[in-house]
């Protein structure tokens, strides 16, 4: 069986996979799917899972999640999952140094 498509019709994984296809709202969609940030196409960066955040904090899954339900660390959600980016978790932890009296 053969199927008659028009000249000129695009199928939208064609569309999906091209450097220029855009949003709905205008902005730019990378091959890979990924939008940077103000609509430029990039690498995302890369995040952690809360497991991986209480493993580099050294604490219990239960601390990091308390943490976000009190909005006391800066995270991102993706559609139900809570994810850390790395240079912002980074951020949060290098402005809860203390300093030593002298």
């Amino acid at each position: 069986m053969s199927q008659a498509v028009a000249v000129g019709a695009t199928s939208w994984h064609s569309t999906l996979h091209e450097p220029e296809a855009t949003e709905r709202n205008g902005s730019q969609i990378g091959q890979n799917g990924q939008i940077g940030q103000n609509g430029q196409i990039g690498q995302m960066r890369p995040l952690l899972k809360p497991e991986e955040a209480a493993e580099r904090l050294n604490v219990s899954l239960r601390f990091i999640r308390r943490l976000c339900h009190e909005r006391r660390v800066p995270y991102t959600r993706v559609g139900r999952f809570v994810r850390f980016d790395v240079d912002e978790f980074e951020a949060w932890i290098a402005t809860r140094r203390v300093v030593p009296r002298e």
